[in-house]
């Protein structure tokens, strides 16, 4: 609690300039009000701290482990896409992404038309020039996968 004696002591302490006008510069221009505020905003002390803390709450998923039945079937429907790519078919490939930032990544699905399959570099390339690596393949869905 501020002392009641020294505020009446210091009452009259501005009164010569309490009634002069705000002093404005003759040289230099006002500083416009946003920037003004910015100086009292508080600031990163750390650069990139933050970015740092979001990129390891960032979640990704663990690459999964090749199992004996879906490498299986996965055979199945590539050598049925093999034997149908004349056709061009229209196909939905599950495909895990590896993170290039850190350990795991993510799942994605691309659709659209088979362009060819590259049994050289084990790719799928499809119509829109995207590539997936048979080796990261999930699943494998379409028409041409109904009767299996």
């Amino acid at each position: 609690m501020p002392d009641r004696n020294k505020i009446r002591r210091n009452a009259g302490a501005y009164d010569d300039i309490i009634g002069l006008p705000h002093h404005v510069s003759p040289v230099r221009p006002q500083m416009p009000r946003s920037r003004r505020a910015v100086q009292f905003l508080p600031f990163a002390a750390l650069s990139g701290y933050g970015d740092m803390i979001r990129e390891v709450c960032r979640h990704t998923d663990e690459e999964p482990a090749p199992c004996d039945g879906l490498l299986e079937e996965l055979n199945l429907k590539a050598g049925e896409l093999v034997r149908r790519m004349h056709e061009h078919p229209e196909i939905r490939v599950t495909h895990f992404v590896p993170d290039p930032l850190k350990d795991g990544g993510s799942f994605e699905v691309t659709e659209g038309r088979v362009e060819r399959v590259d049994a050289f570099r084990r790719l799928i390339v499809m119509e829109d020039g995207s590539e997936i690596g048979f080796d990261s393949i999930i699943d494998l869905d379409g028409e041409i996968f109904s009767g299996m």
